[in-house]
């Protein structure tokens, strides 16, 4: 079972920034943040992840939650900083590959933006009934999602 503030998914805990604060933090700040709810937890916790776990967690359904929920945008822990293109998940290590189901259809962004687009950030698009991926910009103020690992 999951720590209060958490909620169980699939066999994973998920901490909403959203569900606790209205105020967006920058991707950083987000790491940052869940770095020390784990450290007062004693427990391994970063931005949340997908696919890194072998199927324990019910990534589908975390996207749907995120997606309907009042958070239009939410930070995960995911990054092309340094690497142009290539997603790799900052706390297992595990690259998000560009062919994933879970970008949205244009994404990640390889125009004039890219550069900047470094940051890995789940969004609400058009009518779809989840969220999907985008990279963006790593020093906008969105909510976030932490994960027990």
């Amino acid at each position: 079972s999951c720590p209060d503030l958490f909620e169980q998914i699939g066999e994973c805990c998920y901490y909403f920034s959203h569900d606790h604060t209205s105020s967006g933090v920058t991707w950083y700040d987000a790491r940052t943040y869940c770095q020390e709810l784990g450290t007062l937890l004693d427990k391994p916790i970063d931005l949340a992840e997908v696919g890194t776990t072998n199927n324990k967690c019910d990534d589908l359904k975390l996207m749907e939650i995120i997606g309907t929920s009042k958070a239009q945008h939410t930070y995960f822990g995911g990054s092309d900083e340094g690497h142009e293109g290539t997603f790799q998940w900052k706390y297992s290590g595990q690259k998000l590959s560009i062919k994933n189901s879970l970008w949205y259809h244009d994404r990640p962004l390889h125009g004039s933006h890219a550069d900047t687009s470094d940051c890995l950030l789940a969004a609400i698009w058009g009518d779809y009934a989840r969220a999907y991926f985008t990279d963006w910009s790593c020093n906008s103020h969105y909510q976030f999602v932490c994960q027990i690992f």
